[in-house]
């Protein structure tokens, strides 16, 4: 009787035991989400932060809002570089004084390129801006520019 009674303490032992490993496993899987899930907005805020610069230039905009956009992404590509992180590349169309009025795109490792165009952006003038594409993050990685005749 001793020995049933030992066998049965043992197997309720062992029950809580499981019961036990059970609850943790289920607090960790839980906990794994809520990281998931703070990881994927901090993710998206990121996307929000990088885009907003640049997307308040969106639109009908002055010269000098322009050249404003354009050290803005000088600045950018050039700190991103450090982390080899997210890129905007510029097209630029219609201003005379860049490219003879033809297409010229600025890749993301000229800054001296988008430094020189923002010198010769006419200030009066007024221009269309276009956040072109994205990449597979949501990211801005490309801005078309183009002169508006009045």
């Amino acid at each position: 009787m001793e020995n049933a009674s030992k066998a049965l303490l043992i197997a309720g032992a062992v029950l809580i035991v499981i019961v036990l490993i059970s609850v943790g496993m289920m607090i960790v899987n839980s906990s794994q989400d809520v990281t998931d899930q703070v990881g994927d907005l901090t993710t998206s805020q990121s996307v929000s932060t990088f885009n907003n610069q640049f997307n308040k230039y969106q639109g009908t905009q002055k010269g000098s809002a322009v050249k404003k956009l354009l050290e803005e992404v000088a600045t950018s590509n050039a700190t991103n570089t450090e982390t080899s992180q997210h890129f905007v590349d510029v097209t630029i169309t219609g201003e005379s004084k860049i490219g003879n009025g033809q297409n010229t795109t600025y890749l993301h490792d000229n800054k001296n390129g988008l430094t020189a165009a923002a010198s010769k952006i006419t200030t009066s003038a007024r221009y269309e801006v276009v956040m072109e594409t994205t990449d597979g993050e949501g990211y801005i990685d490309s801005i078309s520019i183009t002169k508006k005749t009045n």
